[in-house]
């Protein structure tokens, strides 16, 4: 039965907004591919032409006039003086500036080439329950995931980690840094880079990401500095780790070996170590709408298939405190991540 107060209009509306966001994705996309976000931030206020965003490569005038007038319509560009367009505010950080913890040009990325190839499999997996995880996707995927995540990685060594003062202290100090599922070592790089004094460490159980993490330290000229442990073996040494981080890994790890993982953190952590949760909270039923809970509906929906399951808050307290973890703060960043600062019992 419909809703009486909620005009048949708006839900049309609706259903047409979410048909024009895949169009907006191939749109970024597309300009992404041919270089003209990196050209419209250098061109900064006064903006390019169509003609000027075809002439360096002798592309299409036609198609590059509808590209930009369509882009103009959507707000990713905005119009300037003389028949020219600027990027909108913030896409230049968004769309153009690898490194930048708001640079979301690899989720659209991931979005089109990894993510929507899973979501179309999803009415077959209703049926059968199939399950293709993380592992299992391959070289290139591993690559994507990490560039999704390189935001954070850079957020988390520049801002949340010096923000907290057991952390900044114990890190500035010499201390012991590891990033529990480092994936490609994006984190770990960054932070042995903004704390030149500790001693830096990544585990994983990705055959394939460990093998591009170690690579991608030895290009950084970082080997001396950052360890790379294969998390299928390695076990560590009691009471050793200052810091121990978790970005986007939680949700990842199977309901059934949570308990094990964090109690091997807290087997890593020394007694007055900190623990650094940044991931996603599922909400409760009342909740599923509210905004903050927008990127781990999401999150649930798009990687249901791989088997991951994001947990309630309930979920993620219980399981810390069955560690012998306790939640020192919970935080929400950017509005869809939660930041949860854990301790050990009795800290």
């Amino acid at each position: 039965m419909s809703t009486p107060d909620v005009p048949f209009e708006a839900q049309i509306n609706k259903l047409w907004g979410h048909i024009r966001g895949l169009h907006v994705l191939h749109l970024i996309r597309t300009g992404a591919n041919l270089g003209w976000f990196r050209l419209l931030a250098e061109a900064g206020e006064r903006g390019l032409t169509p003609e000027d965003l075809a002439a360096p490569r002798g592309l299409h005038l036609p198609f590059v006039r509808i590209w930009w007038k369509t882009a103009i319509a959507w707000e990713i560009l905005d119009p300037a003086a003389d028949g020219r367009a600027r990027l909108a505010p913030h896409f230049d950080a968004i769309l153009a500036k690898p490194g930048d913890p708001r640079f979301l040009l690899p989720y659209v990325v991931a979005t089109l080439d990894h993510f929507q190839p899973d979501l179309a499999t999803h009415t077959a997996a209703m049926a059968d329950g199939a399950i293709r995880t993380f592992q299992e996707h391959g070289h290139a995927f591993t690559e994507a995931i990490g560039d999704t995540t390189a935001g954070l990685h850079a957020l988390m060594a520049r801002r949340i980690l010096p923000g907290i003062e057991e952390v900044r202290v114990a890190l500035a100090g010499g201390g012991s840094f590891l990033d529990y599922g480092c994936g490609i070592a994006g984190l770990v790089r960054h932070v042995a880079n903004a704390f030149p004094e500790a001693r830096c460490a990544g585990t994983d159980i990705h055959r394939d990401g460990l093998e591009q993490a170690r690579q991608a330290v030895a290009a950084s000229g970082l080997e001396d500095r950052v360890t790379i442990h294969d998390g299928n073996a390695w076990r560590g040494d009691g009471a050793s780790v200052d810091v121990i981080t978790m970005v986007e890994v939680l949700h990842e790890i199977p309901e059934a070996v949570r308990p094990d993982v964090l109690a091997h953190c807290r087997h890593l952590l020394r007694d007055n170590g900190r623990l650094v949760i940044l991931d996603e909270t599922y909400p409760g039923d009342a909740d599923l709408r509210n905004p903050d809970a927008a990127l781990a509906v999401q999150t649930q929906y798009n990687e249901m298939t791989w088997g991951n399951v994001v947990p309630t808050a309930q979920q993620q307290e219980s399981l810390l405190a069955d560690a012998g973890l306790r939640i020192v703060e919970r935080t929400t960043i950017g509005g869809i991540f939660t930041q949860l600062i854990v301790a050990p019992q009795g800290d």
